[in-house]
């Protein structure tokens, strides 16, 4: 299932930047952002939550990666924002 996710994100995120990049706009919505800390945070109170608990309870495997991936989608999305010129969104 952690394939499925990672491929459908990838996917979601490519088409979002090759958009982003024929119009030549920036986006500031923050929408990227705060998924990426939803993630994060996740991944952090899990942790937490496992550390202090002694019940046999182990961290799901496919959460760090997941985590990871999210967050490397993010920074190259990031990276390719940094290295293209960016213009203001045209108002109609």
């Amino acid at each position: 299932m952690t394939t499925v996710y990672i491929t459908i994100l990838s996917v979601y995120v490519g088409d979002k930047e090759i958009e982003r990049l024929r119009k030549r706009y920036s986006t500031r919505h923050l929408h990227g952002e705060r998924f990426v800390l939803l993630w994060v945070i996740t991944l952090i109170i899990v942790s937490i939550t496992l550390a202090f608990q002694h019940d046999g309870h182990r961290m799901p495997s496919d959460l760090p990666v997941v985590t990871a991936c999210v967050l490397i989608l993010w920074l190259v999305s990031e990276y390719v924002k940094k290295i293209h010129p960016k213009q203001k969104a045209k108002t109609r």
